[in-house]
């Protein structure tokens, strides 16, 4: 079965493939197939928000690494998750962990 949009209404590229779905009552993938075998570009953005980026430890507080993730989390006012990951990523060692 292949569809075509309504020229009246959000063509894709305009908004998000789940938008343009939504106005025309067809599922997003169909949308997604058919922006793909036209060439044409997404016009939405999926994800994270703009303007979320990486978390950076505040001065003047404890560092990852200077002390457990639990007291640098609390500290910081973030989940221990995030500083967990800050530390994998930046290949910083556990506290009490050479």
């Amino acid at each position: 079965m292949s569809w075509t949009p309504d020229p009246t209404l959000l063509a894709p590229g305009e908004a998000s493939d789940r938008e343009v779905a939504n106005v025309h009552g067809v599922h997003r993938l169909t949308v997604t197939k058919y922006r793909r075998r036209h060439g044409i570009p997404s016009g939405g953005r999926m994800g994270r928000p703009t303007g979320s980026g990486a978390w950076v430890p505040a001065s003047g507080r404890l560092q990852p690494g200077e002390a457990t993730d639990e007291a640098v989390a609390a500290s910081q006012g973030v989940p221990v998750s995030r500083v967990l990951r800050y530390r994998q990523r930046h290949g910083i060692a556990a506290f009490g962990r050479s």
